[in-house]
């Protein structure tokens, strides 16, 4: 019988519970007990302050205990307010998991529940991570991309740019550069200091133009119907 029961009742008979009175040689009187019991359901303590009890057969006294259940599980529950902190440590990934022993809901009779945090990366507007490298894609328009440039690299957080000098090269749809050093963290649990780094890929992506007048088609044909 849990506690639902009782609430529908409004009071329980405890015909099981015996409580040893052997100071008492009267068979029926009024008492004042303090008693804490365990709800059968739930497990949740509560007192029971009044009730009265006849003498039975046996050397024990039965107790009739009448309850007052406004206080009792429905189901109640204490709630406690509690901050946790939690220090992210460079190059965790997706998927890791923080837990916090014994943090999380008690239920009556059992331990209190763990709290997991799990690590979700959120997508950035720039950079891709695969797995400690970073990928950056980088647009170049075609008469750049074949004629040289100078392109300005960003990095994760935004301190420091990266300087390419490609004005000897030519860049075709797919170039990649890599960038040493300039990816995520390489974690490693308990290390302390500096972290060494994955990569920084630049990828490039030609843009080339929409529309073209017949001049500049020809123009383009003369000069690269050779190479």
């Amino acid at each position: 019988m849990g506690c639902d029961t009782f609430l529908k009742n409004q009071y329980l008979w405890l015909n099981s519970i015996s409580v040893i009175l052997n100071c008492f040689y009267v068979s029926r009187i009024e008492f004042s007990l303090s008693l804490r019991l365990n709800c059968i359901e739930c497990s949740y303590i509560f007192h029971i302050l009044k009730g009265k009890f006849y003498r039975s057969n046996t050397s024990s006294y039965n107790v009739t205990m009448y309850m007052d259940l406004t206080v009792l599980c429905g189901r109640l529950i204490f709630q406690e307010e509690e901050y946790v902190t939690i220090k992210v440590k460079p190059g965790w990934r997706r998927g890791t998991k923080i837990t916090f022993e014994s943090k999380g809901d008690e239920r009556g009779g059992t331990l209190p529940e763990d709290i997991i945090f799990l690590i979700e990366e959120k997508k950035h507007p720039l950079f891709k991570r695969e797995g400690d490298d970073l990928e950056l894609g980088v647009e170049v328009p075609l008469v750049q991309a074949l004629t040289g440039c100078i392109v300005q690299v960003p990095t994760l957080g935004g301190k420091d740019v990266v300087t390419l000098n490609m004005e000897d090269e030519i860049i075709y749809p797919g170039f990649e550069k890599t960038i040493p050093g300039q990816g995520m963290p390489k974690y490693k649990d308990g290390q302390k200091g500096d972290h060494q780094r994955g990569d920084l890929r630049v990828r490039f992506r030609v843009v080339f133009p929409e529309m073209l007048s017949e001049e500049q088609r020809s123009q383009i044909f003369s000069i690269l119907k050779d190479v």
